[in-house]
């Protein structure tokens, strides 16, 4: 309810504070400058020159009209021109100036700069006054016109120029609420409680004494004194004879008393026959039940009230055991609220003390590690059958009985963990035998023969330039994949005949004629509405926000249209061939069809590049040794060598970021690839585990982009070191630990990716290895010409693995290819991508890329054996096949943050399979 009530509230006050738009004040604000300044009846309209009902096109007129009168440098030469002009005659009713030679004095510089001023705070409120006509606010302006303009010089005044955020005022209220009204509230229901307290003890002394002071009168005295029988219950409402003593003047007495004898002033809560008291040094000597005569008085709500001869008030209750017992009645024990019982004290201390709670937690889980060095002796004279040593539920280590001086226990100190151990004399012995004679077989690690390619690296420094236009690209990639594509298509077409008309090349696009059946070869080019433009981003930057990703480019609507262009011009594709078939911006391709009376081509078959040549296995490595060794042939140990199986370890997508959370997935991949995690028979498997190839998006949100109004509206200051506000060091720290674990045992190649901290453009340059300090230990020096131990590469990445060419990327193409295509088929995608011969078609145009300039990098000149993909929804496989029997395996790797999958490749059969990593939490 309370809650509630909250939300209502901050909804209402969140209601006020928006009352009026930023729009609305700066209507408010125009119209009092403008009364001050132009006149009090002067409306946007009259000081425009126009009338109300003018139509936009009145106001543009007399906008451009006005604004060139009132021009800050037109102003300027009409000010100093009026100065320079002749007296003029006097008026009626004024005396003539004195005949004789008078001099205009030119204006001044202040008197110039004055009118410039004043000339330009007119030329902008004209300028602003015709965004508001000439817009939305023409409506609003309209409306307080019409219906009068509020005082707004109050509240909002102050509100437009400080508006706070939603966490300001969370923040205000929680300051004002959890503080001010909270203690109050407390103070009162303090003084309620007290004040009931003090009327229920003033009513029961009336009821039983008749006073008051609670202190029993002369009358009746000698009667309780010799145990006359007691009084009947009586209520508040019986009145009785009057006291003679004062019980308040005792009670000061008393006070001094113990102030000076330095004694607290009283005890907290009710005591129970002064029992209640845990030390002499908080609490003063307790009253020890009534005292004297005593009397018995039924209060109005039922409870039963005794009341002593000295004006004590007891309550008699029921105990758990069913013993009655009197408890003291004193205003003075309710505790008087303070800031420290406040909200806005509580809830950080609160917060404070979980978070240091976790941290306890946390050192006692590292340090419960030390259980292990716990020291038993050695013999059962020093460790009874009845002598047990245990850790009880606290966390403390207890004993019963006395260990020896060699014997520790080391505690553990988490909170959560309640164990006990208990060790017998001839348990402690078989603990504590020698090892044994029995010897375990040394698992060795298959060796991984590992020849990376550099085909994707950049010059760097000052050879590493980005003048150059984007345009070349497309016109090396078709130069480079037109003639295999016309050899394949002039093959297929070359005797084909329909309807009597042989099919004809034509060179160029525009060289196609209508009716005319005849094929081309071109590069394709996407028209498609929804498609981001730069330009368009460009012209739109000043006034629009940038819209959010789409996850598809393909317009619902079907407005999308597909171009074929190459140096001499474009020409339209239409037809059913081209709607089930995958095409995409930078692709190249040859078309066989016909031109319609549209101008459009109709097209009718369709040939792509195809798979190009496929290298052998282990021919770039028996080439590069042949040239060592001055002649083609390899000794018998480097062919042994060959002859061995082993396994490729894919994974991508790990995502580590600072939360700790999701650390035992990556725990339990790190103790797999160890062997650590696993029995005999796995073991045996994952030594043949030869290099673990990490595919892109490692670290999560490594390089965060900022938009142009973040970075216009945070103001940058010059720091020394990383800005911790700004960037997280915690995932790359955590991804250097997890490298620095496998790295001893396991090769890695690290492929980046569209989180990781790298360049964004393709092809992504290596992770720099000065973000890895435990792990760059295992790289290549910079003089070194062969690969390290580990291998920060490029994306995309080709190299040899095992003989086997291997090509893969972190998956931006294959994401990027999505947003064309109406389906869902990763595995389609990449293998259209083998056969249009381009690892990024879709670069430059909605990838970003660098700028090649002699040669387009992304063509592919050699068939891979394994193409790999990273950072996918889901784990796929196939095979596909080339038309001079090649055959290339296809690995979509999934992300391993959602799957929890390890992709295993075989380097003999190239076979793929998985290993999946799961975790099952309770509830």
């Amino acid at each position: 309810m309370k809650l509630t009530l909250f939300i209502v509230f901050l909804s209402f006050l969140l209601g006020l504070a928006a009352a009026f738009t930023p729009q609305d004040h700066e209507i408010f604000r125009l119209r009092d400058e403008i009364e001050v300044n132009e006149g009090p009846e002067v409306t946007f309209y009259d000081f425009l020159g126009v009338k109300a009902s003018a139509s936009q096109d009145d106001i543009l007129k007399a906008f451009r009209k006005r604004s060139r009168l009132l021009h800050p440098d037109k102003a300027k030469q009409s000010f100093i021109a009026s100065r320079a002009k002749a007296t003029p005659k006097p008026k009626s009713g004024q005396k003539p100036k004195k005949p004789g030679v008078h001099v205009n004095k030119a204006p001044s510089e202040s008197e110039i700069r004055a009118a410039v001023k004043q000339a330009s705070d007119r030329y902008a409120r004209l300028g602003v006054i015709a965004e508001i006509l000439k817009g939305s606010g023409r409506e609003r302006y309209d409306h307080f016109l019409r219906n009068g303009f509020p005082k707004w010089r109050g509240t909002g005044y102050y509100y437009a120029r400080f508006r706070p955020g939603l966490g300001t005022v969370l923040f205000g209220l929680f300051t004002f609420g959890g503080g001010v009204v909270h203690y109050g509230a407390m103070y009162m229901s303090w003084q309620r409680q007290r004040d009931f307290v003090e009327r229920y003890i003033r009513n029961a002394r009336r009821s039983a004494w008749g006073d008051d002071s609670g202190i029993r009168g002369i009358p009746g005295v000698d009667g309780a004194m010799t145990g006359s029988t007691a009084a009947p219950p009586t209520t508040f409402a019986q009145e009785q004879g009057a006291a003679v003593l004062n019980r308040r003047q005792k009670r000061e007495q008393e006070k001094q008393a113990k102030k000076d004898e330095k004694k607290p002033k009283n005890s907290k809560g009710m005591q129970r026959n002064g029992t209640s008291t845990p030390t002499e040094s908080e609490q003063p000597e307790p009253v020890a039940g009534p005292q004297g005569a005593k009397k018995r008085v039924l209060a109005e709500n039922g409870k039963m009230l005794i009341v002593d001869s000295v004006g004590n008030v007891f309550v008699e209750e029921e105990n758990q055991n069913g013993e009655r017992a009197e408890y003291l009645l004193d205003p003075d024990s309710l505790p008087k609220p303070t800031f420290k019982d406040t909200i806005l004290y509580r809830l950080p201390m609160r917060t404070y003390s979980s978070f240091k709670s976790r941290m306890t937690r946390a050192q006692a889980k590292y340090e419960g590690a030390e259980l292990a060095d716990l020291e038993i002796p050695s013999s059962a004279e020093h460790v009874s059958d009845k002598e047990n040593a245990y850790i009880d539920s606290r966390g403390g280590a207890s004993l019963d009985h006395k260990l020896p001086p060699q014997s520790t226990i080391r505690r553990q100190n988490s909170e959560s963990m309640v164990s006990a151990i208990t060790m017998e004399a001839n348990e402690v012995d078989h603990l504590m035998t020698s090892p044994g004679d029995e010897e375990y077989p040394t698992l060795e690690r298959m060796r991984s023969f590992y020849s990376p390619m550099h085909t994707f690296e950049l010059a760097k420094g000052k050879d590493r330039h980005y003048q150059q236009q984007y345009s070349d690209m497309y016109f090396l990639r078709l130069a480079k994949l037109k003639p295999a594509v016309e050899a394949i298509a002039e093959e297929a077409w070359k005797e084909l005949e329909i309807a009597g008309e042989r099919v004809n090349r034509k060179e160029r696009v525009l060289d196609v004629r209508q009716g005319e059946l005849s094929w081309v070869a071109g590069t394709v080019y996407m028209d498609m509405p929804l498609k981001p433009n730069i330009l368009d981003d460009i012209s739109k930057d000043h006034w629009i926000s940038a819209p959010p990703p789409r996850e598809k480019y393909v317009s619902p609507s079907g407005q999308d249209r597909i171009m074929l262009e190459d140096e001499s011009g474009r020409l339209r594709l239409v037809g059913t061939t081209t709607q089930i078939s995958m095409l995409v911006t930078g692709c190249v391709i040859a078309v066989m069809g016909t031109e319609n009376i549209d101008g459009d081509f109709e097209v009718v078959d369709i040939k792509v590049p195809d798979l190009p040549r496929q290298p052998e296995r282990w021919e770039r490595d028996e080439g590069d040794r042949a040239l060592m060794n001055g002649n083609g042939k390899h000794n018998e140990a480097y062919a042994a060598q060959k002859n061995f199986e082993s396994k490729v370890a894919i994974v991508s997508g790990l995502s580590i970021s600072s939360d700790d959370g999701d650390s035992l997935a990556l725990d339990l991949l790190t103790e797999f690839l160890t062997g650590e995690a696993c029995g005999t028979s796995t073991q045996n498997d994952v030594k043949t585990v030869s290099r673990l190839i990490i595919a892109g998006n490692s670290i999560s949100e490594g390089t965060p982009l900022h938009g142009r109004d973040e970075l216009e509206d945070k103001k940058f200051s010059k720091r020394y070191g990383y800005d911790s506000t700004t960037f997280n060091a915690a995932p790359t720290r955590r991804f250097d630990e997890f490298l620095a674990a496998i790295l001893p045992s396991l090769p890695v190649t690290l492929l980046p990716g569209e989180e990781d901290p790298a360049t964004v453009a393709m092809p992504q340059q290596p992770i720099h290895l000065a973000m890895l300090p435990r792990s760059r230990n295992y790289a290549a020096t910079l003089e070194s010409t062969e690969s390290g131990w580990f291998d920060s590469v490029t994306n995309p990445w080709e190299g040899d693995v095992d003989g086997w060419r291997m090509m893969g990327n972190g998956g931006q193409p294959i994401d990027d290819i999505f947003k064309y295509v109406d389906g869902d088929e990763r595995l389609d995608m990449m293998e259209n991508l083998l056969r249009w011969r381009c690892g990024a078609p879709t670069a430059p145009d909605t990838l970003w890329c660098y700028p090649y300039q002699d040669k387009d990098q992304f063509v592919i000149e050699e068939c891979p054996h394994v193409y790999f993909v990273g950072s996918q929804p889901q784990f796929g496989t196939g095979v596909i096949e080339g038309p001079n029997d090649q055959a290339v395996r296809l690995i979509a790797v999934p992300k391993f943050k959602d799957t929890g999958e390890l992709v295993l490749l075989d380097t003999e059969t190239l076979e793929v399979e998985t290993v999946a990593f799961e975790i099952f939490n309770d509830g």
